[in-house]
């Protein structure tokens, strides 16, 4: 009887923990309308993974935020789900990491060649003279993308799409392809300088693409202006 008591005393000590754990974090954010307005409020930041039904004990997962994200206006008492049809992006700041989402038309083809429209929430990874920006694919066994929740632990995997951006060319893939058959050809597309495409080591290849923008946003600031 002593032992059960123990137990139980145990359990009402960790409850206020447990509670507290699985509750989303509330950070301050913002998010982007329609009409590019800015509300500033509050963002959840979730402790656990709706998709896998597993807790995230460290870091932080950004997952679901490609595709809603749970906000609360400060003119508001209640928290609204938004989607990437809703809104153009938000963005808010978690264990001193500013994080910036951007809604984008992300057009595929499928083994038939037909077109695939879907509009995601990317994430920036890295921002100079063209963006980078990152996307979380989850696949299930049948090798079939989703975002949906109707997948349970174990039936699905991760793998993380990035791509370029910049106001004239627009959204595109960091892959090989018929086309782009090297990271050279990817960056001549953006306008980068045949003098600084030659700089690039020969080996460089695709996973290197944030050091070569952080490199090329360097070398342009060293290199002669046209008045010099």
């Amino acid at each position: 009887m002593q032992k059960v008591m123990i137990k139980f005393m145990l359990f009402l000590c960790m409850l206020p923990l447990t509670n507290e754990f699985c509750e989303a974090k509330k950070v301050t954010g913002y998010i982007i309308t329609e009409n590019s307005d800015t509300l500033y409020g509050e963002i959840k930041v979730p402790n656990f993974n709706r998709i896998t039904g597993g807790w995230i004990m460290s870091g932080t997962n950004l997952e679901s935020f490609h595709f809603e994200v749970s906000f609360k206006n400060r003119q508001k008492n209640t928290f609204q789900t938004f989607k990437p049809e809703d809104i153009l992006g938000f963005g808010f700041n978690y264990k001193s990491i500013n994080y910036t989402f951007r809604r984008f038309v992300i057009v595929s083809k499928n083994f038939f060649k037909k077109e695939r429209r879907i509009v995601r929430f990317l994430n920036l990874e890295y921002s100079g003279k063209v963006a980078l920006y990152e996307d979380v694919i989850r696949v299930n066994n049948n090798n079939m993308k989703t975002n949906t929740t109707d997948i349970t632990k174990g039936d699905s995997y991760v793998y993380y799409d990035y791509y370029l951006f910049n106001d004239s060319i627009g959204l595109k893939k960091v892959e090989l392809t018929d086309d782009i058959k090297s990271l050279v050809d990817l960056l001549k597309l953006y306008g980068f300088e045949k003098d600084f495409l030659d700089s690039i080591p020969t080996k460089t290849n695709l996973k290197d693409i944030k050091m070569i923008l952080m490199e090329y946003d360097t070398w342009c600031t060293k290199k002669p202006s046209a008045k010099e």
